[in-house]
């Protein structure tokens, strides 16, 4: 399965969503109750270097109009892949600001939807690498998987 156990610490975010670029520059498609809290996260994140395309392994449901990813032994999510400050307190900064977007702080009420993992990408260049990223924390059992693993306008209403 994609979901690492390594004591190394990620250098760079896979998002799949509503975190991916073309979603972030185009605040007129956010919701509206997220758009205060978007427009920090969209801030923080199109300052990062864009690294590319990258690949996870596992399935990609739509919950509503955002996606969930399960890591899994098959299947392919495509995302996108940035590259986290270099400074640890930085970085830290940011993950907490998209782990209060995620719904899933130390603050956040259990169970928790999603939940911040390190998992292994594989970049456009075909080269793996440890990344973080959100997975979902509860049953997909009733949610219907995306089946080309691409999140899009076309699958992004409920």
């Amino acid at each position: 399965m994609g979901v690492m156990q390594e004591s190394a610490v990620p250098e760079c975010l896979f998002v799949y969503g509503t975190l991916k670029r073309g979603w972030l520059a185009q605040p007129s498609g956010w919701p509206a109750a997220a758009h205060a809290q978007l427009q920090p996260i969209a801030r923080s994140l199109l300052a990062l270097p864009w690294l590319g395309q990258a690949q996870a392994t596992g399935t990609l449901y739509r919950v509503s109009h955002y996606p969930a990813f399960v890591p899994a032994d098959s299947g392919t999510v495509c995302g996108e892949l940035y590259q986290l400050p270099a400074a640890s307190e930085a970085a830290a900064a940011l993950l907490n600001l998209l782990d209060a977007y995620e719904e899933c702080s130390a603050q956040d009420p259990h169970p928790q939807e999603y939940r911040r993992a390190e998992i292994l990408v594989t970049a456009a260049d075909g080269q793996r690498q440890l990344a973080w990223t959100y997975c979902y924390n509860r049953c997909a059992a009733d949610l219907e998987p995306i089946i080309d693993g691409l999140f899009s306008a076309g699958n992004s209403q409920p």
